[in-house]
Order: C-alpha cells, then structure tokens, then sequence
C-alpha cells in the first residue's frame, strides 16, 4: 500500500467570488477522482455517511443496517452490504490519498478459521463457516500485494487540467488559452493557490461531486456550503422512461409480485417480496458507481446526474483515448472504469442485471507461506499475498482459493443469496426494507392514515427492464416503486393489473 500522504494541487481563482477555474494537477490527482467510478454503491453511502441525498439509496443502505442478523444467510452476508469490497481495490489501495476507511493505514485483510495452518480456504469477509471443519472464519490474515510505480490508472507523469466541475482533460497550452478567454475581462481577479487534498479533503469532494458543478470550490475553498440538494425525478418524467412496454419482458425470466397501493391516490405502499426479489434490490449496493452511471446516461430518468460533476469524470473516462499519447496505462485501466465489474461473490442467484449491466469478478488466487513445522522461526503466518512464490526458507507457497459466504457449505462457485431462504419481507415505496410481519403492514398503513378498505393490491411482473428502472429511480427519486409501476406512459396505459385487497 503506498503511503498515505497529500497531493498538491494548483488552483487558479477568480478572487472576487472565491471561485475555482480550475486546477493544474498530475495522474496522482486524476486517479483519485477515477477512483470514485470503481467503488460500490455501498462503500459510497458509508463514506458519505449516509447523506448521498441521491434518491432514496441512503434509506435502502439503512434497512440492511436495521435487519436483525438472522434475517441474512450469516453474518459475512450483511457486511458484504455494508462494506462491499471491489475487484480493484487493491490496486486503488496504491492512491496518494488513502481515503476509503474500508481499507486503513494498515492495509485490507482476508479472514480464516483458525485451523490456519492446515490448506483451508480464506474469506473476504468475517464470520463464515469453514468448510473443513465447521469452524468460524474469523482468524485475520494480512493482505500483502506489490506496490504500483508507475500510477494507477493513468500514466505517471502526465498533467491534467480538472475545470471546477470536475471535468479532466488532458494538459496542453491551448485548454488554458480557451479557459482564459472565457474569463473575459475579469482575468485580471484571477490568483495562483497552492493547496493540499488529503483524505478529508476527497471525501468532502466526493460528495460534493454526486450533486454540485462547483465540486472544487465547494470541497476546497474555505467558503464552501454544504451539500443539502436532493436529487429528484423531474416532474415531467413518467413511468416511460424508466420502463419499456411490457411486452419487452415476454420471454424473459421474471418475477411475479404484489403491490399495495392506495385506491384513490394510486401510490404505493409496499411490494410484498420473497429473499429472492429482496436480494436483486440489496445487491444495488455490491453496484460499482460506474456502471449505475453508465445506466443513468442512457435513460432519461438519469438526466439530473448529467449536470453533477461526477458524470464529467465518467465521461472523461470514457472520453479519453487509448491510442496515440493516450493517458491511461492500458485498455484494460479505461475498461475498469466506464464498466467496471462486480466484486467477487456479489452477485446473486438469478441476478436480472448480471451480463444486461454488469459482470461478477473472478476471485484471484491467494498464496501463503507454509514452513512453521520444519523451522523455529518461521515466516510471517498471519500475512498472505496476491502472488506464487518461495518464502525466504525457499519452501513453494500454499495456494489458497476465497469462498462464496453466502454459500452454507463454503463453496467457491458464484451465486447465492444474501437474505435466508423463505424469508418474506415486504419494500416500501422508498426501498425500506422490512420483514413481513402484521405490525410491519400495520405500521405502514398507519402511515398513510389508511384503512383496509383504501387499499388494493395489483400484480406486476419484474424482469431485466423493471430491474433496471428500479436501480435508476432509486437513485433520483424518493418515491420509487409508484414511479416504476403506476405513472402511466403517453397513452395512459398502466403498468398494473389491478386487484382486491385479499386477491
């Protein structure tokens, strides 16, 4: 892991309102900002403290914190929610700027039983089940891997220029001639600072960039305001934009469920949800921000991200060639970013937006030293690494394969669920996630001050489609599945089969 410490950065400054032009930075900056497109939904909330104020994906992160334990498959299920992990994060692990509190100054770690000594399988999560001798898996290793010297993403020693909207683009004289002469007569207010962004800094701009188009100015400068805004569905945005006509569905797999609504009003109030419908919503949160803006871009549902300043760092990655005097390290840098994939083990069983979205990481092999029988000081045993070799006694190094944690038996295949088998839940209009129980039904229609008779229940159909506007509404609007499966297209056609309250 490279050494935490700061980047330094060079502001230009219209001094008269204390507003950035831009800043003049090298790779060590602009992989930070790349950074961002890499890391789960999950991580995201946690690191902005759950005040993303981007639909209502903060309250869908907050139901996984208030099921209780035995609702998931273990323990390890709802931490890969709370604290998904990525495919890149090692490689993320070697930023200037350390900010992911997921991974500390000492480094990320891999957990076993404590029958550590035998070639047992290793988990990227606390509190599975070993599956050789029925153990918990709570026995931290180090996790060791090779330093980068040469950038993250991008190749050392090239310089950017990053407008205040977060906008990246390579550097050369004749982008700071154009942004010159867009300043028009009020160059001569325009000042040179020197400032330095460490981890606190990042995070602020973070969360600057999910809402602002003044991200450097409001993360940096010493007036910034905080972030309060809401991302919201524009009034004129109906049910077609986020799902295509139902006849798209037919011959796709898809999941039949029920809607409570009230009568008059048409909202809903809950979907009534089985584990395996509460698992493709959960698993928003394994998404890399990536690929869930990869999908905003293409509907017209995502249209508020596309004034944010974290959609200019999407489409500077996406932008950016790789031939030529590219800026990036190597085609596969460029992939990582605009499609990035799932970290390993975080798909689901019958995940609808797998492959229509987004791919699941292969688990790379991991490697650890295996010589405390035949030597009184033996090797580090707490420590594993990325890559085969000899330890210093010259003994070949034991490969260890991670398991799936939300297999029981500790398989290493993909798929599973997070939440247990049989479990019923039901999924409020802005994605609380509840277990089904009277009081929780009871709570809910107390909530709209409703009774049974202003109610009803209609059946809806969720596939590929469906999946995909949830995930969009989810993330600009607070009132998702009456924007999904009520509002009606241009000829007023619902997307509803309506029904009694008992049906």
């Amino acid at each position: 892991m490279a050494a935490d410490r700061e980047i330094k950065l060079k502001l230009l400054v219209e001094s008269w309102c204390n507003r950035v032009v831009f800043a003049e930075c090298d790779s060590e900056f602009v992989d930070v900002l790349f950074s961002f497109l890499t890391m789960p939904m999950g991580s995201i909330i946690h690191l902005c403290g759950k005040e993303t104020k981007m639909g209502c994906i903060d309250r869908l992160y907050q139901s996984v914190e208030e099921l209780d334990e035995r609702f998931f498959e273990n323990e390890a299920c709802k931490s890969m929610l709370l604290r998904p992990r990525s495919p890149s994060e090692l490689k993320c692990a070697n930023l200037a700027v350390n900010y992911n509190v997921a991974a500390p100054s000492t480094g990320y770690h891999l957990y076993a039983c404590n029958c550590i000594y035998s070639k047992d399988p290793v988990s990227y999560y606390r509190g599975c089940q070993c599956r050789l001798c029925g153990g918990i898996m709570d026995h931290q290793l180090a996790l060791r891997y090779p330093s980068g010297s040469s950038g993250v993403f991008v190749q050392q020693k090239k310089e950017f220029v990053v407008r205040d909207d977060l906008q990246v683009i390579p550097f050369v004289a004749s982008e700071t001639l154009s942004v010159m002469k867009k300043l028009g007569n009020t160059r001569n207010t325009v000042e040179e600072r020197d400032v330095k962004i460490g981890s606190e800094e990042v995070l602020r701009l973070l969360k600057c960039s999910l809402h602002s188009q003044t991200a450097l100015t409001d993360a940096l400068l010493s007036n910034n305001i905080p972030i309060t805004g809401q991302v919201k569905l524009k009034s004129d945005e109906k049910a077609s934009d986020f799902v295509k006509n139902e006849q798209t569905n037919k011959g796709r797999r898809t999941m039949k469920r029920k809607l409570v609504m009230n009568r008059e009003t048409k909202e809903v109030l809950h979907l009534e949800a089985r584990e395996d419908l509460v698992n493709q919503i959960l698993s928003f949160l394994t998404f890399p921000f990536g690929s869930v803006l990869k999908l905003m871009r293409g509907s017209a549902a995502g249209s508020p991200f596309l004034g944010s300043s974290v959609s200019n760092i999407y489409s500077a990655a996406e932008e950016f060639s790789t031939g030529g005097d590219n800026p990036f390290k190597s085609e596969e840098s460029k992939t990582e970013l605009v499609s990035p994939r799932l970290g390993c083990f975080m798909g689901c069983d019958d995940q609808l937006l797998i492959h229509h979205l987004v791919d699941e990481a292969d688990s790379p092999p991991f490697y650890t030293v295996y010589c405390h029988a035949k030597y009184r000081s033996p090797c580090a045993l707490d420590v594993i690494d990325t890559e085969p070799g000899y330890c210093r006694h010259s003994i070949k190094k034991v490969q260890k394969n991670a398991i799936n944690p939300k297999l029981p038996n500790g398989g290493t295949a993909k798929g599973g669920g997070f939440m247990r088998t049989n479990t019923s839940c039901i999924i409020t209009d802005d994605l609380s996630i509840k277990p089904l129980s009277s009081s929780t039904v009871f709570l809910v229609m107390n909530r709209y001050r409703l009774i049974v008779d202003e109610v009803e229940k209609q059946e809806i159909s969720i596939g590929e489609e469906e999946a995909a506007a949830i995930l969009r509404a989810s993330m600009t609007s607070q009132t998702v599945l009456t924007d999904v499966f009520i509002r009606t297209g241009d000829k007023g056609k619902s997307f509803c089969t309506a029904g009694t309250l008992g049906a």
